[in-house]
């Protein structure tokens, strides 16, 4: 009986190395998470109260609620003012229809303009109507000095609506200004580590610990794209959108070098021979390829289409010539010869290659 493996050592390997690359990812960005939280408790946020209250505006606020009241006051006075003048205008109107009746009844020989008695009675109609006018300039003067305090309200109003506008727009600046300084601070934090991760990148990637080399990458980057970009200062879209065009063209021109180089040697190992092509194919690459019916080396897919609509498995790739199947040298069982060992027998299909313990 064969003893069977859950991963080969290159993928169990891979495994370990993404998983250390991974934690190390993780404790970092927790680790940065924690710091980026705590900037909001060092520099405070402006507080709207002490922007938009100044002293002139307590002063004018002040100003304003006295002349309210005064003019609370006046308001009364001319209620006050007017039920007296009611009053006033009644007792005249009664009086003058009193006379007029009295008048009609009074039967007189002499002219009533000389008849004591009418005179008297027109003197006080008189006095009653001088009474009304009295109360009635008097409500006049309250209503002036009532229309001038509502001027004044008026005009300190507009004032303090101007101070309040323009303390309004105080504490946008401060809260654009510190906005800024945050996103400032957070590029003083991210960016060196950023510029740390593109030269560990550039440098140490396929060094012997490059699974922490790729971790704190990973860090790196998340620091940037999550702890920075979200920041940017927006000031109508221009500056995110101007950034966003230089990453496009910055990680574009790497993509685009990437892309050509891998062309450039694809386009060099097909031209070498067949044996040593196959001889740089990995246990791992074989597997993948073989479960994607593709070619280990030139990616094509080798299945061939035939009557019936079943698909012919062909020995080598029509695209570039590499062998993918052949007979186990032992058992003749016919194999995917990119494979280590014999599917059937488990003899070794690759020089060098040594057959698996049994047991």
């Amino acid at each position: 009986m064969k003893r069977t493996r859950l991963f080969s050592p290159e993928t169990l390997t891979k495994l370990v190395m993404r998983g250390i690359s991974l934690l190390l990812a993780g404790f970092l960005i927790m680790l940065t998470d924690s710091v980026m939280n705590d900037l909001d408790s060092w520099i405070s946020e402006p507080a709207r109260s002490e922007q938009a209250v100044s002293a002139e505006s307590k002063a004018l606020t002040s100003q304003i609620a006295q002349l309210n009241r005064e003019m609370t006051r006046k308001t009364e006075a001319i209620e006050s003012l007017q039920s007296t003048l009611d009053a006033s205008r009644l007792d005249y109107a009664t009086q003058k229809e009193s006379f007029e009746n009295w008048l009609k009844a009074r039967k007189t020989v002499g002219s009533p303009t000389q008849d004591p008695e009418v005179l008297k009675r027109v003197q006080g109609l008189d006095d009653k109507a001088a009474a009304r006018d009295g109360w009635q300039r008097k409500i006049d003067d309250v209503e002036t000095e009532a229309h001038g305090l509502r001027n004044q309200i008026d005009q300190l109003e507009s004032r303090q609506s101007e101070q309040n506008a323009e303390a309004e727009r105080k504490y946008e600046s401060a809260l654009k200004r510190h906005a800024l300084k945050m996103f400032a601070l957070r590029v003083a934090i991210a960016l060196p580590l950023l510029l740390l991760g593109v030269w560990g990148f550039v440098k140490w990637r396929h060094a012997r610990y490059s699974p922490l080399v790729w971790g704190y990458i990973l860090f790196s980057v998340y620091v940037f794209f999550v702890g920075v970009v979200p920041y940017l200062p927006d000031y109508g879209g221009y500056v995110r959108y101007t950034v966003g065009a230089l990453l496009t063209v910055v990680g574009g021109i790497y993509a685009i070098r990437h892309v050509r180089a891998y062309a450039e040697r694809k386009r060099l190992e097909l031209q070498q021979s067949s044996a040593e092509r196959a001889q740089r194919i990995g246990q791992d690459t074989a597997i993948q390829s073989f479960r994607n019916h593709a070619c280990p080396s030139c990616e094509s897919d080798y299945l061939l289409p035939r009557s019936g609509g079943t698909e012919e498995t062909p020995a080598f790739c029509f695209h570039c010539g590499l062998q993918l199947f052949g007979p186990c040298p032992h058992c003749g069982t016919v194999n995917f010869v990119h494979f280590p060992f014999c599917k059937k027998c488990g003899t070794a299909l690759k020089p060098g290659e040594a057959a698996p313990e049994s047991v």
